[in-house]
């Protein structure tokens, strides 16, 4: 069916991050690209093309053709797994108009009664809302409603991902500058999260878990004007994903230690951190993150040459 080979096709791309050009190169071209993902049949791409489209979008062929069975066998979680991965690469880079177009296709083709899955989707969709349509309350209602699916017995999956959504929403709330209300419900993750760690054996989604909520509470340190508090919070973070051989976070974590000491007026540390954070997003193609933060790093240039000036 061509028009699940290209809505596959594109969905693939994006979640690499990839132009249709970039795709094209070396394999096809840009037109072809184009007319695949259209699912019309003026383009049907030859077994090479696709095999050669597949291993550029590390997917498997029989996936791309929309053959679920041959690609995961019988096993739902697996899908979802592999669903979860690419979205998880699409926030790293804060890509939601990416994550939009994702959610969308999702909850379109949702035939299933897993209210764990629909848990998930329903707590995208209000990240889409709040960081693509601005809109809180809307975001904020989805996000509780999210909150509520009975998703059965707590398990690590379930108080993981339940974790996850709270995470999200006190960063609504933070950014609707209601900082109480953020910091109670982070407070509660933490303690849900100290509860897991009591009960499982570290793993890389326990580390992963851990270091956004490390994120989220230097976020609130940072309006709350604790930089030092920062520093220690984020050293000791780092010193913890080194012990497990772990990037998840890693530019994040130098960026926050970064501008923190810009705050306290240590420059030479701010300017070392600012370098460690962009090496590590380019090392992960984080495109978006790395302009982000190449860009206020030309500012804060800006701004200290200006100030060299009017002495």
């Amino acid at each position: 069916n061509n028009k699940i080979l290209g809505a596959r096709i594109k969905k693939a791309r994006l979640a690499k991050g990839l132009t249709q050009a970039k795709l094209a190169e070396g394999i096809c071209t840009q037109a072809q690209i184009s007319n695949i993902e259209k699912g019309t049949n003026n383009d049907n791409p030859s077994s090479h093309t696709l095999f050669l489209l597949s291993e550029k979008l590390d997917t498997s062929m029989s996936y791309l053709y929309g053959q679920d069975n041959a690609f995961h066998g019988n096993v739902q979680d697996v899908e979802f797994d592999e669903l979860r991965g690419i979205i998880n690469r699409i926030k790293s880079r804060r890509d939601y108009e990416t994550l939009n177009y994702i959610i969308k296709h999702e909850l379109e083709n949702f035939n299933n009664t897993d209210e764990f899955f629909n848990q998930y989707l329903q707590w995208h969709k209000a990240l889409v809302v709040y960081y693509v349509e601005h809109n809180f309350e809307k975001a904020e209602s989805l996000i509780l409603n999210a909150l509520n699916i009975n998703v059965g017995e707590e398990s690590l999956r379930t108080t993981t991902q339940k974790i996850r959504v709270k995470m999200s929403y006190s960063n609504f709330l933070m950014n609707q500058e209601r900082h109480d209300e953020a910091k109670a419900l982070l407070d509660e993750c933490m303690s849900d999260y100290d509860e897991l760690i009591q009960n499982n054996s570290m793993s890389f989604e326990l580390l992963e878990l851990h270091n956004y909520l490390i994120l989220n509470l230097s976020n609130i340190y940072f309006n709350q004007q604790k930089y030092e508090e920062i520093l220690e919070l984020i050293s000791k973070a780092i010193e913890q994903s080194h012990k497990y051989n772990s990037m998840v976070s890693l530019g994040d974590f130098y960026y926050q230690i970064a501008l923190a000491n810009k705050r306290l007026n240590h420059l030479e540390l701010y300017f070392m951190n600012v370098e460690k954070a962009l090496t590590i997003f380019d090392l992960q193609r984080n495109d978006q993150m790395y302009m982000f933060v190449s860009k206020k790093l030309e500012l804060t240039n800006k701004e200290l040459e200006l100030l060299t000036v009017s002495k």
